[in-house]
Formats: structure tokens, sequence, C-alpha cells
């Protein structure tokens, strides 16, 4: 088990927020040049978000979900602190000492058990 301590607060940047099954059909957008192995995708619905590449079957300019996926984004504060679970292109997946389940990335996490290393955070549940 590693656990992580948040070293700086994040808030949700996207109100909407994509939930697919897998096997659901996506359009998909641009890729992210801040986070590599991320695509933008819009569901049938008209809903985007940030989905990592190896949760995708590409066919063109749609596609479709390889595992379940949501992408609600949640609040963190300076000091709250995340088991984290398993790591995809950068973010992780983790569940708050609360309960949430969210994934991080980036700059805003320092290891508490396991390795000592400053990572980001943005959070982004599943």
């Amino acid at each position: 088990m590693i656990v992580a301590t948040v070293i700086e607060a994040h808030a949700p940047v996207h109100e909407d927020v994509l939930v697919g099954k897998a096997g659901d059909v996506l359009r998909f957008g641009r890729r992210d040049d801040e986070w590599p192995g991320w695509v933008w995708c819009t569901s049938e619905k008209g809903v985007g978000s940030w989905v990592p590449e190896p949760y995708l079957a590409r066919d063109g300019e749609n596609g479709r979900l390889l595992v379940d996926y949501e992408a609600t984004e949640l609040t963190v504060s300076l000091g709250d602190r995340l088991e984290l679970h398993h790591e995809v292109n950068g973010w992780w997946w983790a569940t708050a000492v609360n309960g949430a389940r969210l994934g991080a990335g980036g700059e805003n996490l320092r290891y508490i058990v396991g390795k000592e290393k400053s990572l980001g955070l943005q959070a982004l549940s599943c």
C-alpha cells in the first residue's frame, strides 16, 4: 500500500462528468499535450472528458471504452491523505480517507509510505 498526502489543493474544473461502460461509443478529440496518453473524448450525450488511451479502442474518429470509466473531478485540500491503488499515464487511482474514489496525477502529492517522491495531483474520480 502507498499512502500519499496532498501538498496543493485542487478544485474541479469541469461540471459535466463523462461516465461510461465498457463498449460505449465515444468520439475522439485532441490528445493532451501536458499529459501524454490522454485523449479528449465526447460521449453520445455530448459530455466530454480526458480518457487514458489504454482504456480506448480506436476506429478513426470514433471508438469505444474498453473498461467502465467515470471522470468525476473531486475537490482535495492541503493535507488530505490518499491511498494510491494504480497509476495510468501519470495519474493515480486512489481512495481518500473519507472513502471517495479518485484519480490523481501531477505534482501535488507526496508519498507517505513507499517511495519518497513528489507527484502531482488533479482529482479525477473512477
